[in-house]
C-alpha cells in the first residue's frame, strides 16, 4: 500500500517504502552544519542537548553532520528539564572553550531557558537551534534575549494567500484562552506556532495541490497514482509555494525524503525574519 507522510521519524524511515514530504532531523541537522560552515566559517562548535533517546539521535545527526564538514565539536548533556541555573550552567559549559558558534538542540521550555541562560551568561555568538524555538510562545518570553539566535527550517509570517487557507481551516480548533471555548478569529492563527497539527494541514493541502496537477496532467486520481506521481515529477511544492519537493532525486541515499532545502530565521531588531533575504539552505553536501 502506498504510503505518503509529512516527517520521518526513525533511520529506517529515510529508505522505507514511502514518501515524506519533508526530512525531519536528517535534514534539518545537516543544513545546521551547512550554516555553521557557509555563514559562519565556523571550526568549533559547542552543543548543548538533554540526555534522551530522541535527543540524542538528533546530536548524533548533528555531529556527523559537522563531522563531514571538518568542524570540531564538544556536546553537553542535561536533564530533559532544567532550573533557569541548570540552563545557564550548560550554555557556560558548551561556551567553555570558546567555540566559533554554539548549537542548542532544546526545545519547548528548554528554549526559553537556554535563551535566558545565554543571555544571563553574557554569551553574544551565534547560536543555531531548531524551528520549535521561534514560536511566538517562546519569542513573547524571551525577547530580545534571542537576539544573535538562528531557528533553523523556519519560515517568517508571510501574508499570502495560502497562510489565510491555512489560518481558516484550523482557526475552528484552537481553544480560544479568553472564552475557554474552541475556535479564534483565522487572522489570530499564528501559523509558525502549530506543531504536528499544522505539519499535517500542510500535508494534506500539499497533497491537493499535487493531486490537482496530476488529475490536469490526464491521471486519473486514485492512491497508488498520486504515489507515482509525487515520486517522479518534477516542478512541484509544498503548499506556499517556496520549497521545492523532489523525491528521491537529490540524494539515493535518501529515497523517500521529497525535500532537502529549506529556510532559516533569526531573531533581530524585535522580530524573527529570514535569514539572508529568504535564502534556501541546502542540506545535501552534508547529509550524513
Amino acid at each position: 500500500m502506498p504510503v505518503i507522510g509529512v516527517l520521518p521519524i526513525l533511520p529506517p524511515d529515510f529508505t522505507a517504502n514511502a514518501l515524506f514530504l519533508t526530512g525531519g532531523n536528517a535534514t534539518t541537522t545537516a543544513v545546521m552544519a551547512v550554516i555553521a560552515q557557509d555563514r559562519y566559517q565556523a571550526k568549533t562548535v559547542g552543543i548543548i542537548h538533554a540526555d534522551n533517546a530522541g535527543a540524542n539521535s538528533t546530536a548524533a545527526g548533528v555531529e556527523a553532520a559537522l563531522d563531514k564538514a571538518g568542524i570540531t565539536w564538544k556536546a553537553v548533556t542535561g536533564g530533559d528539564n532544567e532550573t533557569d541555573a541548570g540552563y545557564l550552567g550548560l550554555m557556560q559549559q558548551a561556551n567553555a572553550d570558546d567555540p566559533d558558534l554554539l548549537i542548542s538542540l532544546y526545545a519547548d521550555a528548554g528554549c526559553i531557558g537556554t535563551i535566558r541562560g545565554y543571555k544571563t551568561a553574557g554569551i553574544t555568538k551565534p547560536v543555531l537551534t531548531t524551528s520549535i524555538c521561534s514560536d511566538s510562545d517562546v519569542i513573547s518570553q524571551v525577547g530580545d534575549a534571542a537576539t544573535n539566535w538562528v531557528f533553523v527550517g523556519a519560515t517568517p509570517e508571510r501574508d499570502t494567500p495560502e497562510k489565510a487557507l491555512l489560518q481558516s481551516i484550523v482557526a475552528p480548533y484552537i481553544k480560544n484562552e479568553a472564552t475557554g471555548e474552541m475556535g479564534i478569529e483565522p487572522a489570530d492563527v499564528a501559523t509558525g506556532a502549530l506543531g504536528l497539527g499544522g505539519l499535517g494541514t500542510v500535508l494534506a493541502l500539499s497533497l491537493r495541490n499535487f493531486a490537482a496537477e496530476m488529475v490536469a496532467g490526464g491521471t486519473e486520481m486514485t492512491g497508488p497514482n498520486l504515489y507515482d506521481f509525487l515520486k517522479s515529477a518534477d516542478g512541484l511544492f509544498l503548499y506556499g509555494g517556496i520549497t521545492p519537493v523532489k523525491c528521491g532525486l537529490a540524494t539515493p541515499s535518501y529515497p523517500s525524503i521529497c525535500s532537502y532545502v529549506f529556510e532559516a530565521t533569526e531573531y533581530k531588531d524585535g522580530a524573527v525574519v529570514s535569514v539572508d533575504g529568504g535564502k534556501l539552505w541546502d542540506s545535501t553536501p552534508l547529509l550524513p
